[in-house]
Order: structure tokens, then C-alpha cells, then sequence
């Protein structure tokens, strides 16, 4: 494969554990990270327009949309309810903090008040405009640490270009499509450990934030990422991590009329 060069400097040599049995994988090269980078990435994060919405706030929008788009006698009944469920998540998150697997959330209102936050966050404007905004901030945020940290890579057909210091997005988005594709023919090739499709982009940007989240001393004694899991579907009930707006509450067709 074509190689590109990489940056001087004391660099970090990475292969997503997924391809780390393959003839030739891919390396990349990620530099330490220092407070300018991260000054550097909240200016970025401004560029691109990027907004976050806390938990707090997704819940007060959804509590003002079932306010204005429903009536008193509705509102009255569901505010509770709503409040309740968000309670017992806040409190089964704080119980299982720190725990190496923890036990999902379950609740018996948790599907109807799912159901309730879907159908809230499509009537809203303003809800959804926030979910949006947070949609599009998981999908860039990770992206745009990888564009500072990552310094170059090598066995891997794609173009590697800095400006300013920074890997633009265009050129981060050919490398994954170039990753992917390795992927793709090593899961063909039945090769041992490719675990399934963007696996290894996202196990590389996971190593990208954990350079953002530890010293160059941590760094030194870090591991590489373990294979990447998705978000667990609970996380959606209380409005956190990403699609804010699933954090709802009790939902039907006699109580929640117009």
C-alpha cells in the first residue's frame, strides 16, 4: 500500500485491535496532546457551528413542549410521571457509576414514556432543533479530536494532508472510507479479530479522545482501546449521551389527546 509521511516528533504508533492480524495493517501516528490542543479544539468545535445541550435543559424543552402542545389536565398528569422516571435513572446511573458491568435500566413505564418522548420531540420545534444540535455534536466532536491528534499514517491508500496543523474532515472522512474498505476484505478474508463494519475507525477514535483525556505521563501506561460497544439503549430514556429527546414518558391515545 501507498505509504504517507508522518510528523516528526514524539508520536504514539496505533492499529485498531481489529486489524491487528493482518499481514500488513495499518499504523497510525498520534502526537501528545497538550492544553493548546485543547484550546485548539474548542475553537474548532465554534467553527463548525457546533452546539451541546445538557441533560437538564433536553428535559426542560420536553417538559415545555407536552406543556404547550397538550392540555393542563394532561400536562398535570404527565409532568409527574415524567419527573418520576428521570429520578430513577439519575439514581440507577449513580448506582452502577464505576461498575465494570453494569446492570441495565429497567422501568415500568420505560417504553410508554420512551413512546411519549419520540412523539414529544417530533411536535416540538425547539426540542428538536436540540436534538439536532447534539446529533450532529457525537457525530463531529470525535472527528475533530482526530483531526488534531492523529499525525500521519502509513500502510493505508488513502492521502494524508494537514493545514494549520489540522486534518481536515474531507480528508478524515477518505481515510475511514480506505479503513473501511480494509475492513471489509479482511472480514471477507476471515481474518481473526475483524469484529464487523466501522469497528476500526471507531476503536481509533476512541484511542484518539483517550490522548485528549490523559497526561503524557497516563499516556505511557495506557492501553490500547478494547473493542468498541454501542451505546446501550437506556442511555436514550433519560435524554443522555445522544437523541436527547427520548426521555419521556407515559404515552396513549386517551390520555395524550389534544
Amino acid at each position: 500500500m501507498t505509504k504517507y509521511p508522518v510528523e516528526g516528533g514524539e508520536l504514539v504508533e496505533y492499529t485498531p485491535d481489529s486489524l491487528v492480524n493482518l499481514i500488513e495493517p495499518p499504523k497510525f501516528f498520534l502526537r501528545p496532546v497538550t492544553e493548546r490542543e485543547r484550546r485548539r479544539l474548542r475553537k474548532l468545535a465554534i467553527q463548525e457551528g457546533l452546539r451541546s445541550h445538557d441533560v437538564a435543559k433536553l428535559r426542560e424543552e420536553t417538559l415545555n413542549g407536552l406543556r404547550e402542545l397538550w392540555s393542563e389536565q394532561v400536562f398535570a398528569e404527565q409532568e409527574g410521571r415524567l419527573r418520576a422516571f428521570w429520578d430513577a435513572y439519575d439514581q440507577h446511573e449513580q448506582e452502577q457509576e464505576g461498575k465494570e458491568d453494569p446492570e441495565p435500566f429497567e422501568h415500568p413505564d420505560k417504553a410508554a414514556m420512551m413512546e411519549l418522548s419520540e412523539r414529544i420531540t417530533r411536535a416540538w420545534a425547539p426540542l428538536l432543533r436540540m436534538v439536532a444540535d447534539n446529533n450532529e455534536w457525537d457525530e463531529t466532536w470525535p472527528k475533530l479530536i482526530a483531526s488534531i491528534t492523529v499525525a500521519g499514517w502509513r500502510d493505508l491508500d488513502a492521502r494524508y494532508e494537514r493545514s494549520e496543523g489540522i486534518v481536515g474532515l474531507d480528508c478524515l472522512d477518505e481515510m475511514e472510507k480506505a479503513l473501511d474498505a480494509v475492513e471489509a476484505q479482511a472480514m471477507t478474508d476471515q481474518v481473526d479479530g475483524v469484529i464487523g463494519h466501522g469497528t476500526a475507525f471507531r476503536q481509533l477514535i476512541v484511542r484518539c479522545i483517550r490522548l485528549f483525556s490523559v497526561s503524557k505521563a497516563e499516556e505511557k501506561n495506557s492501553e490500547s482501546p478494547s473493542k468498541s460497544s454501542t451505546t446501550p439503549n437506556t442511555s436514550k430514556a433519560s435524554g443522555k449521551e445522544q437523541k436527547a429527546g427520548s426521555s419521556a414518558a407515559k404515552n396513549s391515545s386517551e390520555t395524550l389527546a389534544n
